[in-house]
């Protein structure tokens, strides 16, 4: 790992539906963040999950002794009190949004990063989920937001100055010349 790079750089893989990509390659510069649904395929060191039911399940499972686990500050008792958890509140239906847990990953991704590449961002968003990510990056000036997806752009780098879209080797290849 580059020195220094791991505190800048997050990783955020919002879906399975990527391109292949070794994590390694990722990890060389920064920790990935995800749900905990990519965590086999990516060994995802930073899991975000927004279900209070679901993160009591993964617990039990003893699935926070293996990546860093974020869980809402309302989930039951057993997950606040499992040593190595993270709490988090969880955006109440912010904006509308569907997907909750793709705005509290995004959200707590941003906390430790000044770049946050996002990978597997799916095509389509329920308008409340588009407003709601605007929204975060909108709250985070100082941080760059770049979508490594081909796929259409959800937001504006007309209206965000913080919001662009690359491809992840050319990402990478910058990312080796720092």
């Amino acid at each position: 790992m580059r020195a220094g790079a791991y505190k800048q750089i997050a990783w955020v893989v919002a879906s399975l539906i990527v391109p292949p990509v070794n994590p390694e390659a990722l990890k060389e510069f920064g920790p990935i963040w995800g749900g905990w649904q990519t965590w086999d395929a990516f060994n995802t060191d930073n899991v975000v999950c927004a279900d209070p039911k679901q993160a009591a399940w993964l617990v039990e499972q003893s699935f926070h002794t293996w990546c860093n686990l974020y869980a809402p500050t309302d989930s039951p008792a057993s997950v606040r009190a499992a040593p190595g958890v993270n709490l988090f509140h969880r955006p109440a239906n912010a904006h509308g949004a569907v997907n909750i847990e793709l705005i509290s990953l995004l959200r707590q991704a941003s906390v430790t990063a000044t770049d946050v590449y996002l990978l597997g961002m799916p095509e389509e968003f329920d308008l409340g989920d588009r407003r709601a990510i605007s929204a975060v990056v909108s709250a985070t000036p100082a941080v760059n937001w770049v979508q490594l997806d081909s796929g259409t752009m959800y937001l504006s780098p007309d209206q965000f100055r913080n919001f662009s879209q690359s491809n992840l080797q050319c990402e990478l290849e910058s990312l080796k010349r720092r």
